[in-house]
Order: structure tokens, then C-alpha cells, then sequence
């Protein structure tokens, strides 16, 4: 099939003999522009982003090779204190926080200190009610970090 855009802005799905095929739909077409003219219509895919082998997720080389890890299962970075094994990097990193005792993450309001920026997060929404990210400078707060940054215009 080769999905392609009609006058009303839809794609019309017609049959090709392409040797080029879509890695998310299978969808098969006879040169690499047109694959790649599908994927950004039908797909909105961004043109250099590269694709998991296992499923269509899509993004950078560095995102996408951390993102396969979930489908292999493969752990490659080791606690050299316990043993444990972790997909990511930055999983070991806060793991090892654990055997430190290292917390770099502080709540400005109560003081309690957490060893990932995720466990302040989640501490916040009890001074905030569910609204964690406060603005600097008049101390509004909101639920999404998205609209802090959008606020922060505001200033």
C-alpha cells in the first residue's frame, strides 16, 4: 500500500510493488523519497530520526539504542558495590545515591533532601496541592512543567 495525500488533506491508500517498505505499517514503495514523504505524512516522522528494531518508536541514535533496552532487556551498567544491574545510566547513578547517602535534590519549602529529582517531584505535590513546579518569581504554581515554562514569559 503507499498511502497518499488528497485534495481534502487525507491519505488515499493505493497498491505499489515498491521495494522500499515502511518499518511501521509494512507499506511498500519504489524509491527511498517516497518512503520517507509517507512516513512524514502518515507517520510524522521527522526526517534523521532513527527507528526501534522492535517496535515504531522513533527519536535520536542515543534515545533510540536506550529505548531498545527495554524490549532486550539488556542491563549494561552494574552497581560495583551490590551487584545490581540497571538498562540505564542514570538508573545506576540513583542507585548508587542509595549506598551514599547522597541527596542532591532539596524541597525549598520543608527541607527534606531525595537522591532523584522524580522522589522532589512527587514530595512537592503535598506543599503544592499536586501542583510541584513553582514559579521563581511570583510563586505561582502549576501541574505541568510545560506550563511553568510557558508562565515564565509572563515575566
Amino acid at each position: 500500500l503507499c498511502c497518499l495525500p488528497t485534495e481534502l488533506g487525507d491519505a488515499a491508500c493505493v497498491a505499489t510493488g515498491g521495494g522500499f517498505s515502511c518499518p511501521q505499517c509494512g507499506a511498500t514503495f519504489s524509491s527511498r523519497s517516497h518512503l520517507s514523504a509517507h512516513r512524514r505524512l502518515v507517520h510524522r516522522w521527522k526526517g534523521g530520526q532513527h527507528q526501534c528494531r522492535f517496535c515504531p518508536y522513533t527519536s535520536d541514535r542515543t534515545n533510540v539504542a536506550r529505548h531498545e533496552r527495554v524490549h532486550t532487556r539488556e542491563k549494561p551498567f552494574w552497581c560495583q558495590m551490590c551487584g545490581s544491574a540497571f538498562s540505564q545510566k542514570t538508573s545506576l547513578v540513583e542507585h548508587q545515591r542509595r549506598h551514599s547517602g547522597e541527596r542532591p535534590f532539596g524541597c525549598e519549602m520543608c527541607g527534606q533532601r531525595f537522591p532523584a529529582a522524580n522522589q522532589l517531584v512527587r514530595h512537592m505535590r503535598k506543599h503544592t496541592d499536586g501542583r510541584p513546579y513553582v514559579c521563581g518569581v511570583c510563586g505561582k504554581s502549576f501541574a505541568k512543567k510545560g506550563d511553568l515554562v510557558a508562565h515564565g514569559c509572563v515575566h
